[in-house]
């Protein structure tokens, strides 16, 4: 696997093709870009995060230059606790351990050329799969934001999860 740079010209509609529902898109992205996922709202979002935080975003390819997975990563300078957001792996590779190995590629980035102590992500409670992937590379819950997400007649609670330096082992 390799992490590369986002491309705005080819990657989005394979990125789309992952988010086929209300569901997943909530889980991925807390509604803050509209559904059915389009071009323009997209890359609206990765500007505005780019502008107030600098996120950068970056998709993962296989071993066949398939890409498998996209996140964005930012990193605050003062504590040099670094972000994960908007991390999803292709729904066909889902549950074959692509997830791990892209979150350790992109901690690998993190602690190594970026230099971070920390990193940290908000995963829904709601996405226990997700949440044992997190784990599964040495995340832990640090707190959890008791229903602070309506997605239709439902209230989803947010965890902000934490791996710092010394204890990733990727």
């Amino acid at each position: 696997m390799k992490i590369r740079k986002y491309d705005e010209n080819t990657d989005f509609d394979k990125i789309n093709s992952w988010v086929d529902n209300e569901y997943t898109h909530a889980l991925w992205c807390a509604c803050r870009t509209a559904f059915p996922l389009e071009r323009e709202g997209f890359e609206g979002l990765l500007c505005d995060i780019k502008a107030s935080c600098g996120d950068e975003p970056f998709c993962a390819e296989d071993d066949s230059g398939e890409t498998v997975g996209f996140f964005c990563y930012s990193q605050t300078p003062d504590t040099q606790e670094g972000m994960l957001k908007f991390v999803i792996v292709s729904k066909d590779k889902r549950g074959k351990g692509l997830g791990k190995e892209m979150l350790t590629y992109a901690l690998r980035l993190a602690f190594g050329e970026r230099a971070a102590k920390s990193v940290q992500l908000m995963v829904f409670s709601q996405n226990e799969r997700a949440i044992r992937c997190y784990e599964s590379v040495g995340f832990k819950v640090r707190h959890t934001e008791e229903n602070v997400f309506c997605y239709k007649n439902e209230k989803w609670s947010r965890c902000n999860m934490v791996i710092e330096k010394e204890d990733f082992s990727g």
